[in-house]
């Protein structure tokens, strides 16, 4: 990712000139410059293989030291004792609710309810691998072909499940089979991504652009959040 060599927050004062009623400018954000390169045959792989390396870093528990954003929207971080408690709590619950106090609710709370209920079981898996570093936001308008490799840029970084990457890269297109097949040989997944998980997980992404931008996307959080339970 590129470095951060300098941060202005809108309060501040940290800049030459005033703006007419006293004050400092905007906020702004000055990053390392990454010289843009070829992607080359093994773009996907590389992207792949060193996915897979950022995703071994993981010191500490699920959560991070700070909030951020996903998109404009804040993305709640404070930790949580499981996996599962933080993707409900952390995750869906916040877009949920964002979702129902302006009419755009996909699904019905029984559905919710039985989702919450089976995020336990489902999400297991997670505590076998341990928190991973991830950069939070994985659409592939997010990785850049530099001079010299792969980069990954805007992050809306945590440590959580290393599978919430791989969801949000499935999502919305734009990897190929040799990033897929690249981070697999390097970190194999366990059984179930597909079928189980990968839904759960593209569920918050999906619900992030509801309350973005609405339209079809409910009807899409709505196919993620699967059927009416069984009465």
């Amino acid at each position: 990712m590129p470095e951060v060599l300098a941060v202005c927050d809108s309060g501040d004062v940290c800049h030459d000139a005033e703006d007419s009623d006293g004050r400092g400018g905007p906020a702004w954000l000055a990053l390392e410059w990454l010289e843009r390169g070829p992607r080359g045959a093994d773009f996907g792989e590389r992207v792949g293989r060193g996915l897979a390396a950022l995703h071994r870093v993981g010191t500490g528990g699920w959560g991070w030291e700070e909030d951020n954003f996903i998109g404009s929207l804040p993305q709640e971080n404070r930790t949580a004792p499981s996996w599962a408690e933080f993707w409900r709590e952390r995750r869906l619950e916040p877009q949920l609710r964002r979702a129902r106090d302006v009419g755009r609710m996909p699904g019905s709370a029984a559905q919710w309810d039985a989702l919450f209920a089976r995020l336990p079981d489902a999400l297991a898996p997670a505590e076998a691998d341990g928190p991973s570093l991830l950069h939070g936001d994985l659409w592939s308008g997010n990785v850049l072909a530099a001079a010299d490799g792969p980069a990954l840029i805007d992050p809306a970084v945590y440590r959580g499940h290393r599978e919430a990457d791989l969801a949000m890269a499935d999502l919305f297109g734009g990897f190929d089979a040799r990033f897929q097949a690249a981070y697999r040989e390097a970190w194999p997944l366990a059984p179930g991504y597909e079928r189980e998980r990968r839904p759960i997980y593209q569920l918050y992404y999906v619900m992030v652009h509801v309350n973005l931008f609405g339209g079809s996307y409910v009807q899409q959080a709505a196919r993620l959040l699967g059927p009416h339970p069984a009465a």
